[in-house]
């Protein structure tokens, strides 16, 4: 009898607005391992569309391993389709890859604010928003 690490539910894109906290919980029914069982007991990685690389750990978007949570706080420079892979790897090393997108778009709120907060931190800038950017929520 064949056992295979097999796709149950494509949770394949998900949109979000500049500045807003994108908070993505993978649920436990995306994939399924006859041996290993559901999401939970699988490896997941977030890979880059391009090459399959494992996402740098200065790009805005992140996966939380423990929790299954894909996070983020996507900027200006955001905007636009993010194209990546959702992998989930069984105990016997199989690898199943789903494609998923991210779709990042100009906040509509952007020209109609009122308020203009101006900090000034002695602190590195790539720091900073690296910090912001990568502490889970």
């Amino acid at each position: 009898m064949v056992r295979i690490l097999a796709i149950l539910l494509n949770v394949g894109h998900v949109q979000t607005t500049v500045g807003d906290v994108l908070w993505f919980a993978i649920p436990d029914d995306t994939f399924h391992d006859h041996e290993d069982g559901d999401t939970s007991n699988l490896q997941l990685q977030f890979l880059t569309f391009e090459n399959q690389f494992t996402i740098t750990p200065d790009s805005w978007i992140q996966l939380n391993q423990t929790s299954r949570t894909l996070y983020g706080l996507p900027l200006l420079d955001d905007v636009g389709r993010h194209k990546y892979y959702l992998a989930a790897a069984d105990s016997r090393g199989r690898v199943v890859r789903m494609a998923f997108e991210v779709d990042v778009s100009e906040n509509p709120l952007q020209d109609r604010l009122s308020h203009e907060i101006s900090l000034l931190l002695d602190l590195d800038y790539e720091q900073f928003i690296y910090k912001v950017t990568h502490t889970p929520f």
